[in-house]
């Protein structure tokens, strides 16, 4: 494979070196990655681009090749299956929305191959619980393993505080005080112990002495945080549509009110009419103002929904061009 990619390499287009890196889980993870290959670490709660780097697994890369060479969308996924039978275990391209129970049926999987199925590696996978569930982008591997390849965990035991959870961290964070505020649920803490650097490797659970499952804690927490943070930016959005509408309502009212003005204006500047004339329309206006007066009175009491408002606006607009209108005759 090494021979492979370095022929490949002289032929490409691009500067390209190849590099061998030491088979040390979880090397892979894209921090550590780029850790061991540059020397250069990336910040807490930052990406790679911080550093002017990006970077892709084959998969990623094939896709984009099909994607902008072929125009092919993306419709598969190669998963690798691993099985007792060595003649069913490989790497198969599925497609993705694939039923796990064809794949089962298709490989003959038996239950004596496979008490449980778990969908990505053994420290990072997690049991399937119904085989209907499809193959989706992130099913990069699907094991059938039986309980004695790969045991249920036992029941967990009070934390030692031997610390081989810390030892073990690839990240260097602190798995023991992280398990406590996920109990306690103090998630504020979470976030200042940098819970989201946490890469998931199940490293800190398979040295546990106890069997604690410390990474299902860790990901019920950052679930709960993510949730948090949406509720909290969808209020946010909710309290700036509010008072938007209520600006653009206020700006309506204005302009509504300086359109009557001006056309109280102009009608002031014609020549006025007599006393008579004048003093019949003062007592209609001073009618008209009672009726606007007495309706908004009304509003006052009765729930307020988005179609009362208008009305409720629009008769303080009324009622002010009339006011307006009675002063200029007086």
């Amino acid at each position: 494979a090494l021979e492979s990619m370095r022929d490949a390499a002289t032929s490409s287009i691009v500067d390209t070196d190849i590099v061998v890196c030491p088979t040390l889980y979880p090397s892979g993870s894209e921090k550590l990655l780029i850790k061991l290959l540059t020397g250069k670490e990336v910040a807490s709660g930052q990406l790679p681009s911080s550093l002017g780097m990006i970077s892709f697994n084959v998969g990623t890369l094939h896709a984009i090749y099909k994607a902008v060479v072929l125009g092919q969308p993306l419709l598969e996924r190669i998963t690798s299956i691993y099985t007792d039978n060595l003649a069913t275990s490989g790497n198969y391209n599925l497609l993705l929305g694939t039923p796990i129970s064809h794949l089962v049926d298709h490989l003959q999987i038996n239950s004596e191959q496979a008490q449980r199925l778990i969908i990505g590696g053994p420290m990072m996978g997690f049991t399937l619980s119904n085989l209907e569930a499809p193959v989706t982008k992130i099913v990069n591997c699907i094991m059938a393993v039986t309980n004695k390849q790969l045991p249920l965990e036992d029941d967990a035991l009070e934390c030692i505080k031997c610390g081989a959870c810390s030892d073990a961290c690839p990240v260097e964070l602190l798995p023991q005080q992280l398990l406590w505020y996920s109990k306690a649920a103090e998630y504020s803490k979470l976030n200042q112990y940098n819970l989201f650097d946490c890469i998931e490797c199940g490293a800190c659970s398979y040295v546990c002495p106890s069997k604690i499952p410390l990474v299902q804690y860790y990901r019920h927490a950052k679930k709960f945080i993510h949730n948090q943070d949406t509720q909290a930016k969808q209020a946010n959005h909710s309290k700036e549509r509010f008072e938007f509408r209520n600006q653009r309502l206020e700006q309506e009212q204005q302009q509504r009110i300086q359109k009557r003005q001006k056309r109280l204006d102009q009608a002031n500047s014609k020549p006025k009419t007599n006393t008579a004339n004048t003093s019949n329309t003062l007592a209609q206006l001073n009618i008209a103002i009672a009726k606007v007066t007495e309706q908004l009175n009304k509003l006052k009491t009765e729930t307020q929904s988005d179609s009362q408002l208008d009305v409720n606006n629009q008769l303080k607009i009324q009622l002010s061009a009339l006011q307006i209108q009675k002063k200029q005759l007086e």
